[in-house]
């Protein structure tokens, strides 16, 4: 009977030493295939997302730019106006001024129906390969 219990302890040492070992290759296997390409996806996420913001802010610093210079443009022909009517320097002027609100307008214009999608047909391409 002792022999008995000993071999049935042996048998559950063995037992056990699999399940511990089995459990050490699936957590081999799982930080290999689940645990590293969630790292490597989410450091490329992280990267892209720094890149987008970084490509909206300088957008939004130019657009701020190309806004400020439509500003200056309008209060010199609404000063030119208040001092002197309408004369060729208001014509200039207002001219200049709408030149200028044109070209921010169209600057705004590309960025959304061209450049950002080119952006993303770029994107979709690069995760496609």
């Amino acid at each position: 009977m002792r022999k008995n219990k000993k071999d049935r302890l042996s048998i559950k040492i063995i037992y056990f030493h699999f399940f511990l070992k089995s459990l050490k290759n699936m957590a081999c296997v799982m930080e290999k295939q689940i645990c590293l390409p969630l790292t490597n996806f989410r450091t490329n996420k992280t990267f892209e997302l720094n890149i987008n913001q970084k490509h909206y802010q300088d957008f939004h610093e130019i657009l701020e730019d190309s806004h400020e210079i439509v500003r200056e443009a309008q209060n010199e022909y609404s000063k030119v106006y208040n001092n002197q009517g309408v004369t060729p320097d208001f014509h200039f002027a207002h001219n200049e001024y709408l030149l200028e609100l044109a070209g921010a307008n169209s600057l705004y214009s590309k960025y959304q129906h061209t450049i950002l999608p080119q952006l993303l047909q770029v994107k979709i391409f690069i995760r496609s390969n």
